[in-house]
């Protein structure tokens, strides 16, 4: 058979069954627009502007990595978050690049702030219990969280009265798992950053 490269078509189909919960954010839905355009590639630049206040940055729970994936008999993503269970009673450890803009404009931007948020189906037992933060391999710090004792949608977080500049920033979370029925699953990390 002679194979045509300017005639050859691919066709795919199929479904994806899903029963994840569809989670709503707080407050009123925001009015939106959506659209397609073409950038000109000969437009002026903005000028840049002083940088005075906070930088948040944000990122979806999607890129959490399993320090030991094997342990899980979950561990799933999905557009808002990755879902987790382990095959045994153990801890584990979660770990996610943080967002990180170590100079903006030439301004170097120091963390003050950075957090993680997560669900818990039995939160009084299975639940993140530590958080460490680095920056490459050196460690910023270690915290015990102290996570409440239900399955709603909570954020752990690190404040920083002094404010200090790194390079990049990542997290790492202690999870304890009570038995191998409950699940706890990670949302989005996201930093504060000061000039």
């Amino acid at each position: 058979m002679r194979c045509d490269p300017d005639k050859l078509v691919i066709a795919l189909s199929g479904t994806i069954a899903t029963g994840a919960k569809v989670l709503t954010q707080e407050g009123t839905s925001p009015e939106f627009e959506t659209g397609v355009y073409t950038p000109d590639p000969n437009a002026p630049a903005l000028p840049p502007a002083a940088i005075t206040g906070a930088t948040d940055l944000v990122h979806q729970g999607t890129a959490w990595v399993a320090e030991a994936r094997y342990n899980f008999a979950i561990f799933k993503p999905w557009a808002w978050g990755t879902e987790t269970k382990v095959k045994n009673i153990s801890n584990q450890w979660v770990h996610l690049a943080v967002p990180y803009a170590s100079v903006l404009d030439g301004t170097a931007l120091k963390l003050k702030r950075a957090e993680f948020c997560a669900k818990s189906t039995n939160g009084a037992q299975t639940k993140p219990t530590r958080i460490d933060l680095w920056a490459n391999a050196t460690k910023i710090g270690q915290w015990t969280v102290t996570w409440p004792a239900d399955n709603a949608y909570h954020c752990a977080y690190v404040d920083f009265s002094t404010p200090t500049w790194y390079e990049g920033v990542g997290i790492s979370v202690w999870l304890q798992y009570a038995n191998v029925a409950d699940k706890i699953t990670l949302y989005k990390t996201w930093v504060r950053l000061v000039p």
